[in-house]
């Protein structure tokens, strides 16, 4: 039997706290729940009320995950919506050689200029909706601006929905 890849999955504000079953309510577990068949080894986690997603914890996470279970570590995929967005880009950018794609929904990143040049090296597919009242879409848009103005962005997809709101992507997982 081979390793499987690793699907993470970083979670938004409405869903931090303390309650693991709060991540349930939308994303790759409740996808799971509601029967979708995921061949790999979906991790999950959740961030406390208040904190922001750390690449270096989350990297924790999943090396703690890949002592314990047969993962391929060269097939780890990264998806989050919102604050999870942020989450994802932060990570990818923090980890571009250990991260095999990327999915950002209507988020952003806290990082700046040259930091976003490694995002480039990810297979990566941004999605905001105009209407965000949650998270502006110019999160976004200053990611892929930055991201091009460090280089080639041929690994980008990025799509904007016009007059999508912030909920619209909880049901695009």
């Amino acid at each position: 039997k081979s390793p499987l890849p690793i699907v993470l999955f970083l979670h938004g504000r409405s869903l931090s706290g303390t309650n693991l079953n709060t991540v349930r309510k939308y994303g790759t577990i409740d996808a799971v729940k509601r029967g979708r068949k995921v061949n790999a080894v979906v991790i999950a986690p959740q961030v406390n009320h208040g904190d922001w997603w750390r690449p270096e914890r989350v990297m924790n996470v999943v090396e703690w995950v890949a002592k314990r279970y047969d993962v391929d570590l060269t097939r780890l995929y990264v998806l989050g919506m919102s604050l999870g967005g942020y989450g994802t880009l932060d990570f990818a950018a923090a980890y571009p050689d250990r991260t095999a794609a990327a999915i950002a929904l209507c988020g952003g990143s806290t990082k700046r200029g040259n930091a976003l040049s490694s995002l480039n090296e990810v297979p990566l597919w941004i999605m905001h909706g105009t209407a965000d009242a949650s998270v502006a879409v110019s999160a976004s848009r200053r990611v892929r601006d930055g991201m091009k103005e460090a280089g080639s962005t041929s690994r980008l997809r990025y799509d904007e929905h016009a007059g999508a709101g912030h909920s619209i992507y909880a049901r695009t997982f």
